[in-house]
């Protein structure tokens, strides 16, 4: 199963690379709406170091509902599902490598969000180094419920958000508060614990099931 979940998830990134639509479309998308968020709050440093944290996350679910959407609706139009139904690939296999693909392109995305976002709110290197394996992590966590939640809306850009972001909202605060703990001292473990929780049981239930919701 690893081995041909691997094999998919090469295959999105290949298909990705070749339309250059994350680094030409999504990526500019996200840096924009940061400067945008930089500029709202202003030039308090104690008001921007506050609020960085929760303008990351809330651009991360932007980008992760776009890129899902796109995903799912080129799947739709190449009729993916259809073939791999044709040639008996495992479903299991199949949301593995999705989400391994999905989890890269956030983290093409999260890098230099997250070094806008560290210039614009004043955050210290040292603390940006010590969030980078939660934010790894929170993606994680995203791109788990993000496939399977792109396949129940069936490739619908109304239907996505209202299917995923009630999903993706623990997953954003546990993130935030994360972060917010690492910067301004706090209790982390906890929300850890949660983050790393929502992973395991999305990617489960993702396993079991994403082959039953891709054929119905």
């Amino acid at each position: 199963m690893i081995r041909l979940a691997v094999t998919i998830a090469h295959k999105e990134l290949r298909l990705e690379w070749r339309s250059r639509v994350l680094l030409w479309q999504v990526l500019p998308f996200a840096v924009m709406a940061m400067v945008i968020a930089g500029l709202a709050v202003g030039p308090d440093q104690s008001t921007g170091r506050r609020l960085a944290p929760g303008l990351l996350y809330l651009i991360i679910t932007l980008v992760a509902l776009q890129v899902i959407g796109r995903s799912h609706a080129a799947d739709d139009a190449r009729e993916t599902s259809v073939s791999i139904t044709m040639l008996g690939i495992d479903g299991g296999a199949n949301y593995l490598g999705k989400v391994l693909a999905l989890f890269t392109h956030l983290v093409v995305v999260t890098v230099p969000l997250v070094s806008v976002d560290a210039v614009l709110f004043h955050l210290r290197s040292e603390e940006v180094f010590r969030a980078a394996p939660f934010v790894a992590l929170s993606l994680a966590a995203i791109a788990s419920s993000g496939v399977l939640y792109g396949a129940l809306s069936r490739g619908s850009a109304a239907l996505l958000p209202v299917l995923a972001l009630p999903a993706l909202a623990p997953v954003v605060m546990a993130g935030e508060r994360t972060l917010t703990a690492l910067i301004h001292g706090g209790i982390v473990a906890r929300w850890v614990v949660l983050l790393a929780v929502m992973t395991v049981v999305y990617g489960a239930i993702g396993v079991l099931l994403y082959g039953a919701v891709e054929e119905s």
